[in-house]
C-alpha cells in the first residue's frame, strides 16, 4: 500500500517505462504533474496517453509490481469549476466499481492525503478470477478544493485518483 503527491508543474521530462528503486521516494511524470509516491518494491511504470478534450484533461499511470499487483493514478483537470463534494464521490466511486469494474466496495475510509481531505474505497472482486489481485484499494482527493459561495458543496478542477 502507497500514498503518491501530485504536484503542479512541469519537471524534467521522463520515460514512459521505468524500473523503480526499491525503499525509496519516487516521483514520476505524468502529464504536467509530478507524482511522487513510497512504494516498498520493484515495479514498472506505464503512462498512458494522455484524454484531452474541452471539458477536460486527463493523465493516468499504472506502478506495476507483479502481473497480478498494481496501482493506478490518475490526474484529472476540468476546464471549469466542478462539483468536488467528497461526499458525492464518496457514493458515487464505489457504485462506479461496482458497475464497471465488478469489484464490491467493502470499506470507505475518510482520510487525509498529503495535507488533503480525501477517501480510500477498499473493494473485492465479485468472482476470484486467476492472477487477479484479491483487494483492490483506490483513494481520491482534490488538488484544489474550496467551499463555493453557492451553498455546502465544494469546488474544484484538479482531482487525483
Amino acid at each position: 500500500f502507497f500514498f503518491f503527491q501530485a504536484e503542479d508543474g512541469i519537471r524534467d521530462p521522463l520515460w514512459s517505462r521505468g524500473l523503480g528503486d526499491v525503499y525509496k521516494r519516487q516521483s514520476q511524470q505524468l502529464g504536467p504533474y509530478a507524482v511522487s509516491f513510497d512504494l516498498n518494491a520493484n515495479y514498472q511504470v506505464q503512462n498512458a496517453q494522455p484524454i484531452e478534450s474541452e471539458t477536460a484533461n486527463a493523465y493516468q499511470m499504472r506502478l506495476f509490481v507483479d502481473n497480478s499487483t498494481f496501482a493506478v493514478i490518475g490526474i484529472t483537470e476540468y476546464a471549469e469549476p466542478t462539483d468536488a463534494t467528497l461526499q458525492v464521490h464518496e457514493s458515487l466511486m464505489p457504485m462506479n466499481m461496482i458497475i464497471r469494474e465488478g469489484l464490491n466496495a467493502t470499506n470507505v475510509e475518510e482520510m487525509t492525503i498529503d495535507g488533503m481531505e480525501g477517501f480510500m474505497v477498499t473493494s473485492e472482486p465479485f468472482e476470484a478470477i486467476a492472477g487477479a489481485p484479491s483487494t483492490v484499494y483506490r483513494a481520491m482527493y482534490w488538488l484544489d478544493s474550496e467551499n463555493c459561495e453557492c451553498g455546502p458543496v465544494s469546488i474544484g478542477q484538479t482531482s487525483v485518483i
